[in-house]
């Protein structure tokens, strides 16, 4: 389970009583977006599981029904989706605010000036498409592009502090502070945004929101959770979905930077009244389930069975090792072959740099 989803298992687990006849398989990996073209395979080795899982847990309604597409499991019914993590601090910490400290954060984003303050909060790394936001901030000229976050691989961390070039793009490396340091990060941009097109969770709209601000983020799975659509937006501009938690839109699209334009024309109504914002978050807080609800769903059939015999335990737990085998077999092949995609492209870059 992923960041602060686990915080709820320490609460439900005893000892031993966590076993695989009580297993909530959680799938949260996207196996078409595997470098090296196995999907089929990742999507089968998840049915897999799931079938000899008692539950199965997904991190959105909208990835539940891109794995029943695929044959994971049978419907999207079949599986059970996370609530958004528990952001009630930081709605506290932003409540507490005062205008003064919100400005100066804002002169510490984006420095002195009045262009709109769109920021992208969070990891840095390829899967984020940072460089759809920074070619669309160069092509609209009418706003800040502040990059906050920080990333693993310290090559990624250079060529994205490559373009800062104020005012278009700023770039701020360092991971804000869960508390008043975020929840006034999050208050001082107008909008949150971001061309993922692929998240677990989608946690930033969520922690956005709960301080007021809306978000302008790629149309995919966990995003389309996390802001979705309304019906009372449907007056949004063609290819922009909206509701009172900001917009959707593809900013792989050609016209990007004008889908963004007209996302920023529809959504203004939002920063003048970012207790709207708040209100629509504190809506969707409680959709979906909890780690807790899911693990007591799992155990209370078996708790009701009388204990299986022993030749039954044995053969169970046989077929786990034969099935944790395989799985071990499937993940070093992978590797090795992953590793001969390096071997086999490194006489083509020897060769380049020969020429």
């Amino acid at each position: 389970f992923k960041q602060k989803t686990a915080y709820e298992i320490a609460s439900c687990l005893v000892g031993s009583e966590m076993c695989i006849r009580d297993s909530v398989y959680s799938l949260h990996t996207d196996g078409s977006k595997l470098p090296g073209g196995v999907p089929a395979a990742a999507s089968l080795s998840q049915a897999i599981t799931a079938a000899l899982s008692a539950r199965c847990a997904t991190t959105s309604e909208s990835f539940a029904r891109v794995l029943a597409e695929r044959g994971v499991v049978p419907s999207a019914a079949a599986l059970a989706h996370y609530r958004p993590v528990p952001a009630g601090d930081l709605a506290k910490c932003a409540a507490a605010l005062d205008d003064a400290t919100v400005r100066a954060e804002r002169r510490r984003l984006a420095g002195s000036g009045d262009r709109a303050l769109l920021g992208y909060v969070g990891r840095w790394s390829a899967e984020k498409r940072l460089r759809l936001l920074v070619a669309c901030a160069h092509a609209s000229d009418d706003f800040t592009l502040v990059v906050v976050g920080d990333a693993a691989d310290e090559a990624i961390a250079r060529d994205v502090e490559a373009w800062h070039d104020p005012p278009r793009v700023v770039v701020r490396r360092g991971m804000r502070r869960r508390g008043p340091e975020l929840a006034a990060t999050y208050r001082a941009l107008d909008f949150l945004v971001s061309a993922s097109d692929f998240e677990t969770f989608g946690n930033t709209c969520a922690e956005a929101a709960v301080c007021g601000t809306p978000a302008l983020v790629q149309d995919g799975p966990g995003f389309v959770d996390q802001v979705g659509s309304s019906a009372a937006h449907g007056d949004a501009p063609p290819g922009v979905f909206a509701s009172d938690r900001g917009a959707l839109l593809d900013f792989g699209a050609p016209d990007a930077a004008d889908l963004l334009a007209r996302a920023r024309a529809h959504c203004a109504p939002l920063v003048a009244d970012p207790k709207r914002v708040i209100d629509a978050a504190a809506a969707a807080a409680e959709r979906g389930a909890t780690i807790a609800g899911l693990l007591d769903a799992a155990a209370r059939p078996w708790d009701a069975r009388p204990p299986a015999p022993r030749w039954e335990v044995a053969a169970w737990f046989l077929a786990s090792l034969v099935l944790a085998a395989s799985l071990r077999l499937f993940v070093s092949s992978y590797a090795a072959y992953l590793l001969s995609l390096i071997h086999i492209s490194e006489p083509t870059r020897q060769e380049a740099i020969s020429y």
